[in-house]
Order: C-alpha cells, then structure tokens, then sequence
C-alpha cells in the first residue's frame, strides 16, 4: 500500500471516528513535528514522488495563488471580461512586481500601505508564488473555477 492510499484511508478513518492504534498515533505525531518544524509534508509523510510529479507543497502553493486570482479579478474588475481582467492583472503583476515588490518580499505581513489596493492583492499572490505571468497563463487560471 502507497503513502497516499494509506493517507487517505487515514483520513477517512478519523472522518468516521475510527481509533487508531498506538504505532499509527506515534507516526502522525512524529510526521507532525517534522512538519511543524518546516519540513515539506509530503516528505515528513513519507510519500515518494515520482520523476516530475509535483510536491504537495507545490500544489497547495499554486491553488492558493490561483484563487487569488480570481478573486482578484472578481473585485477590482467586476464587470470586465476575462481577457481583459487578465491583462489588467498581468500589467499591474508585472509593475508591482519590479518595483515595490522588490522590497516587501522580505516582509510577511503585507505592509499597511497597500492595505485595500490592488497592489495588496499582488502581494499575496506573489508571497504564494514568486513568478511573472503572462496574459495567456492568467487567462487560463482565471478561467479554471
């Protein structure tokens, strides 16, 4: 049995209130501790990735920056079509990105002055995710629901 059929069963185990017996209990608190303490969850797990899969890590970081995204879009360009709130973002991406964001990457909290803009939203999209986007990626992130 893999490491993410044994999660899963895992998880279902708890969903519907299963004990678990003292060895499963001693490897999630262990498994715990390491991911606490900054390891990457699927490592601390056990789970082996295969030749270009993607960590869990990678995943939940991209997911989290695509909802971003889109509620980006949704809220500074409500009544915009797709195309056009993913060029809007791409530019106002790109500019924050080569300027102030420069010196709030080193921060964690986003900084009080761009509280409620959209340089805001950029921030967070670029604290999960520091990458450029082009156009056409945008485009497709925000048409994935």
């Amino acid at each position: 049995m893999n490491a993410a059929r044994k999660l899963a069963d895992l998880a279902e185990a708890l969903k519907l209130g299963g004990a678990l017996s003292d060895e499963v209990r001693e490897q999630l608190s262990e498994a715990f501790d390491r991911i606490t303490a900054g390891e990457p969850a699927d490592v601390a797990l056990g789970i082996r990735l295969k030749p270009g899969q993607r960590s869990l890590q990678y995943v939940r970081r991209h997911e989290h920056r695509n909802a971003t995204l889109r509620e980006t879009a949704v809220r500074f360009w409500p009544g915009s079509l797709p195309p056009e709130q993913a060029r809007h973002i791409a530019e106002g991406l790109a500019r924050y990105r080569s300027a102030g964001w420069r010196f709030d990457r080193i921060v964690d909290q986003c900084p009080a002055r761009l509280l409620g803009t959209k340089q805001e939203a950029f921030f967070y999209i670029l604290k999960q995710v520091d990458a450029a986007l082009t156009v056409p990626t945008i485009r497709l992130i925000l048409r994935v629901s």
